[in-house]
């Protein structure tokens, strides 16, 4: 995108996030799921065909959306889908923890590459420091908040979703960057 059309993403984002607090919630986090579905499978084809995979202007401006908005909304009207405040909180753990994991298990232990199209450098060792670093988050919150078993099973699936959409996210991140040049 040139400067005109950047400025133009941001101001119309800047436009869309306010609106997207008064339309309801499910469909536009379920066009959010699709999406990063999408985002997935673009991993997957630019893994296969790195020199022929490419987005459009078009497809940018939409994943851009489909990041940027959802993700506003989702995040504002958390605290109505959750049973306790530091939901919000227990949810950037386990994405800074999956992150933090990822980074020092793959630095210090890395050997097996992940990914070596979408990212030279992720490895498998690392996926494994995200899995521990995130265990770890979910079984401090848990003693944290005396959690009953329904509550631990609840927060053992949002440590499995929030697990696989951040390492694939990851991907999906050095993807773009790849991309972009």
């Amino acid at each position: 995108l040139d400067t005109f059309e950047s400025w133009a993403f941001v101001i119309f984002i800047a436009l869309l996030l306010p609106i997207l607090m008064m339309v309801p919630t499910t469909p536009v986090l379920i066009l959010a799921s699709v999406g990063w579905l999408y985002a997935i499978y673009c991993c997957h084809q630019y893994h296969q065909s790195p020199t022929t995979f490419r987005f459009n202007k078009w497809q940018w401006i939409g994943f851009g959306v489909l990041t940027l908005g959802p993700s506003w909304l989702a995040l504002c009207s958390m605290r109505f889908f959750i049973g306790h405040p530091s939901d919000v909180i227990f949810l950037f753990l386990l994405i800074w923890g999956a992150d933090s994991g990822a980074f020092f298990a793959g630095k210090y232990f890395g050997k097996t590459l992940l990914a070596p199209q979408l990212s030279p450098k992720k490895t498998w060792e690392g996926v494994k420091g995200a899995c521990y670093a995130t265990l770890l988050v979910v079984i401090l919150q848990g003693i944290y908040l005396h959690l009953t078993w329904h509550r631990w099973l609840a927060y053992v699936v949002v440590y499995f979703v929030t697990l696989i959409f951040a390492i694939y996210g990851d991907l999906f991140e050095s993807m773009l960057k790849r991309m972009s040049g």
